[in-house]
């Protein structure tokens, strides 16, 4: 939380930095999914990915990093 308070202040103020360079869509959002299972299963959640065909294989220019905080969080 103190991180994302940080992270929000950096924006605001235009410090903060970005490294872009092409992400693979699933597979970030797979390791995601594996962050977070392990919280939501303690108290029978189940949540699953579930990603069209069409899109296997497509990658975004992102931070890595950023891209991996903003699923988390969400």
């Amino acid at each position: 939380l103190i991180n994302d308070i940080l992270d929000i202040s950096k924006l605001e103020a235009g410090k903060m930095e970005f490294e872009p360079s092409p992400v693979p869509v699933r597979e970030l959002l797979e390791k995601s999914l594996l962050l977070i299972q392990e919280k939501t299963l303690r108290h029978h959640i189940c949540l699953e990915l579930d990603i069209p065909k069409e899109l296997n294989g497509l990658r975004i220019m992102a931070d890595e990093c950023k891209f991996r905080q903003i699923m988390f969080n969400l």
